[in-house]
């Protein structure tokens, strides 16, 4: 059997690309490193993609629909993993989404698509959804969005997932993420070489991070809001922003301008893999204050580097985080918890150990052998 994957998810100029491009990488190369007896992996990706598969792969034009049917034709698949989740229309081949999460379908608002494009968009995803033969999703609460859409009747599906019993746990299976595994035997050269190295961008004390593209689900307003003045800190701190532009820039830009005028700021738009790493190994502290979260992939890698994250209760985060997360209805717990990690070091090496407790429940190994145990089954 050949398992195919689809890997438009990839930016085409080469560049690491946002949290699905990281995640659609991670999980093909664990899938690659756990390839079971009779089975053997077919990559396809778009021409100028940045991705070290070991094995067979199917170059791609671009990243049209119409590009990997014409690599399916020529390179024929079994089944196809479609890890962004969005399974294209009529394909030639049986296929699988890995659904990140439906927060198109809860809050469109967060999202740039016009009224007819974000409804023929959904459609397609939904249908994508229906016609797989099973469903992979990365959290518990991802497949909970997916239950609950299921029981809903749109005019603009065939038919309705099944929402209860022992089919849809068959269907919808987590599998969890990874993170930068990487990241957990970090070593004090390694996080003194990171520090130097930022420098070079002009991050040269300490400095609390944000991470990811810049849009509105990320709640950045919110996370500028609760910081305390920088004179107000006991140690010289700044506030990193990193990760491009995302949709709806305009007013959040003019929060970051607004409170630049309290904080030390500085914004990196091209965030390559080296420099996401160094950034996560010798932040103070990382804030994820998101609104919504599939998964939560940038609070687990903190973690992993044992930098102490504050987190929202929303998405699933909660699963992720664990204990270090606080309510976005309570913003002064924010303000004070930020105050006593940065100020008092027994309050710091507490939040960090606690992180601990939840960082070994996820490996992209395991998340790679729930896929092949999945596939084996059906």
């Amino acid at each position: 059997m050949i398992l195919g994957i689809d890997l438009r998810s990839l930016p085409s100029d080469g560049s690491s690309g946002a949290g699905i491009a990281h995640a659609s990488r991670a999980i093909t190369r664990a899938l690659v490193d756990a390839v079971p007896s009779g089975w053997t992996i077919k990559a396809y990706i778009p021409s100028g993609a940045s991705i070290d598969v070991v094995g067979d792969s199917v170059e791609l034009a671009g990243s049209r629909r119409g590009d990997l049917i014409d690599g399916l034709r020529r390179s024929p698949c079994d089944l196809l993993f479609v890890p962004s989740g969005a399974v294209p229309l009529n394909l030639p081949v049986p296929a699988i989404p890995w659904v990140h999460d439906l927060d198109i379908f809860e809050h469109p608002e967060w999202f740039p698509q016009s009224w007819l494009t974000r409804m023929r968009t959904t459609w397609m995803f939904r249908r994508g959804i229906e016609k797989a033969p099973m469903v992979f999703c990365v959290s518990e609460y991802t497949r909970r969005q997916i239950g609950a859409r299921s029981e809903e009747r749109s005019p603009f599906a065939s038919r309705r997932l099944e929402a209860s019993g022992d089919r849809e746990a068959r269907r919808i299976v987590v599998t969890g993420e990874g993170g930068d595994e990487g990241l957990i035997d970090v070593t004090e050269e390694e996080r003194r070489k990171s520090k130097m190295r930022l420098t070079a961008y002009g991050i040269k004390e300490n400095y609390l991070l944000m991470l990811g593209t810049v849009e509105p689900r990320k709640n950045l307003p919110f996370a500028l809001s609760v910081l305390l003045p920088t004179t107000d800190y006991r140690l010289p701190t700044s506030f990193v922003i990193a990760g491009s532009d995302g949709w709806h820039i305009n007013s959040i830009n003019r929060a970051i301008e607004l409170a630049s005028k309290q904080h030390h700021i500085i914004r990196l738009r091209g965030v390559s893999d080296r420099l996401r790493r160094d950034l996560l190994i010798s932040a103070s502290l990382v804030l994820v204050p998101s609104l919504s979260e599939g998964f939560g992939l940038v609070a687990l890698e903190a973690m992993q580097a044992g930098v102490p994250v504050i987190a929202s209760n929303r998405g699933a985060l909660p699963e992720v985080a664990g204990e270090s997360i606080l309510p976005l209805s309570d913003p002064s717990a924010w303000t004070k918890t930020i105050d006593r990690i940065l100020s008092n070091n027994t309050f710091r090496q507490d939040w960090i150990e606690k992180q601990k407790r939840h960082v070994s429940r996820y490996s992209w190994k395991s998340a790679a052998e729930v896929v092949w145990r999945e596939l084996n089954r059906s």
